[in-house]
């Protein structure tokens, strides 16, 4: 569980260590969406909620499994609760390939974007590394 105290993390799970996301693996991720006093921004404030995915320390950056902007508002890869503000993002096994197979190791990037209270907006991003598991096709 993430908390938004930042706006960008490194992905942990719930006892703090670092996770290394297995490539080509299912992932859940979920953390609380607040707004600027720290309050949950309930589902009925929020008018939308994207995802970028991409490749953080590739040259280029490029997108990773044509995740440009893509709608996450209880659709898809996202489900928002309706007043606690609890967005669960589920990363597919498309969305944590390794891009450069001489990577042992490959960072991506989430960006996750808001829209709420009609002119407010959350910018956050959450780094995770992709391990290469090589034998995996």
């Amino acid at each position: 569980m993430i908390a938004m105290a930042e706006n960008r993390t490194i992905l942990k799970d719930a006892s703090g260590r670092q996770i290394i996301v297995p490539e080509l693996s299912t992932h859940r991720v979920t953390m609380t969406l607040v707004d600027e006093l720290g309050a949950p921004v309930p589902l009925s404030a929020i008018s939308t909620a994207t995802l970028t995915l991409y490749a953080r320390d590739e040259p280029a950056q490029p997108i990773i499994n044509s995740a440009d902007d893509v709608n996450i508002k209880n659709t898809g890869r996202g489900t928002i609760h309706a007043t606690s503000g609890l967005l669960t993002l589920t990363l597919d096994p498309a969305d944590n390939a390794i891009l450069d197979t001489t990577n042992d190791l490959e960072w991506h990037r989430c960006l996750i974007e808001v829209g709420y209270s009609s002119t407010k907006a959350l910018k956050y991003e959450i780094d995770f590394p992709v391990r290469n598991l090589y034998r995996v096709a």
